[in-house]
C-alpha cells in the first residue's frame, strides 16, 4: 500500500528524534533552565543594570550641577566663613577640591586653620565688616584675634605696606617662592603661606624678604 502525505508512517510527517524532552526546557545543557525563566532573569538583570547606570549618571550630574552653581574661590580670596555659628573674615590658603577650601581666619593663629565646604563660605569680602567676638572654643584657650584689616577705618589701624590675602614673592634660602600673606604683624612683619606647601611651612618674615607683589 502506498504511503500518503497524511500517513503517520511517512518520513516527512514524522517528528525528528531528539535527546531532550520536547517542551519549554532549554536545549542548552549550560543554561539548564526554561527559556521563559532565562529570558525573564536576563531582562531583569539588564533592567537593574540600566537603572543603576542611570542612577549613577544622574548622581554625577547633580554633583556637577551643585558645584557649578556654587561660586568658586582661589587661593588668596578674602571671604566670610561660617565658624561656630558666626561669620568671620578669612583667607583661602588652599583649594582641596571642587567645593572644599583650606582657610585661615583673619587675625587668628594658624592652629585654627581648617578645611571647609563651600556651603560655609558666604562670599567675598568687598569692604569693612563687623567682626564677631572670638568663638567660645578660642576664648576658652585664651586666644584673641589681632587687629583685622577687615575692620572699619574708625578702629584706627595703622596701614601696612602689604595686606592680608595679598599674593607676593618671598625669598627663602636664596630662592624666590610664591606666597600669600596670612597676617600683617607689628613692625612690618608678615605671616605667609607658600603656594603648594603645607601649613607646617608657614612662617613669619621681615618685609625685606618680600619681593615685588605678584
Amino acid at each position: 500500500m502506498a504511503k500518503t502525505k497524511g500517513d503517520p508512517t511517512s518520513r516527512r510527517s514524522r517528528k525528528p528524534e531528539t535527546n531532550f524532552p520536547v517542551g519549554d526546557r532549554c536545549p542548552s545543557p549550560i543554561l539548564g533552565t526554561s527559556v521563559a525563566a532565562f529570558c525573564s532573569d536576563f531582562c531583569t538583570a539588564c533592567f537593574r543594570a540600566v537603572v543603576v547606570g542611570v542612577r549613577g549618571v544622574l548622581l554625577a550630574l547633580v554633583v556637577v550641577c551643585v558645584a557649578a552653581c556654587n561660586e568658586t574661590y582661589v587661593v588668596g580670596d578674602h571671604v566670610l566663613v561660617e565658624w561656630d555659628t558666626n561669620d568671620y573674615p578669612a583667607f583661602v590658603i588652599d583649594v582641596e577640591g571642587p567645593a572644599r577650601y583650606r582657610v585661615h581666619y583673619e587675625g587668628y593663629d594658624a592652629i585654627w586653620d581648617e578645611t571647609v565646604n563651600v556651603s560655609r563660605v558666604k562670599g567675598r569680602i568687598t569692604g569693612p565688616v563687623q567682626v564677631p567676638p572670638p568663638p567660645a572654643k578660642v576664648a576658652r584657650r585664651g586666644g584673641a584675634p589681632a587687629s583685622s584689616s577687615s575692620a572699619s577705618p574708625s578702629d584706627g589701624l595703622v596701614p601696612t605696606r602689604f595686606k592680608q590675602g595679598q599674593r607676593v614673592r618671598v625669598v627663602w634660602h636664596g630662592r624666590v617662592f610664591h606666597a600669600v600673606i596670612l597676617e600683617a604683624l607689628p613692625g612690618e612683619r608678615y605671616r605667609v603661606h607658600y603656594d603648594g606647601f603645607g601649613q607646617e611651612w608657614d612662617e613669619t618674615i621681615e618685609v625685606s624678604r618680600i619681593k615685588d607683589p605678584r
